[in-house]
Formats: C-alpha cells, structure tokens, sequence
C-alpha cells in the first residue's frame, strides 16, 4: 500500500527537526503552529491522524 501525502509530509518535518537536533517539546510546539493544505479531501484515517497532531 502507499503512504497518503500528508503522512508523508509529516515524515518529512520530523526528520528534518530530528537531524537539527530539536527537543520533542519544541517538535510539539512546532507542529501546533503549523497549517497542512491539501488538494482534496483526506481519507478518514489520515483525517484522525491529522486532528491528533
């Protein structure tokens, strides 16, 4: 199965903080500032994940 681009999206952001060293509560505090635009709707399971973040 492929991953959806917004798991895929997240990924990427994570590995970046991780590879510059950020604590995990700024990785927190980064992703409750960040806004993910998408081209249509997501699916269901990619919507929960989301709304966790």
């Amino acid at each position: 199965a492929t991953r959806h681009a917004e798991m895929e999206a997240i990924d990427k952001l994570l590995e970046q903080w991780q590879r510059s060293g950020l604590a995990q509560p700024d990785v927190a505090e980064k992703f409750s500032r960040c806004d993910l635009y998408v081209t249509c709707e997501p699916c269901i399971m990619c919507a929960t994940a989301l709304s966790v973040l």
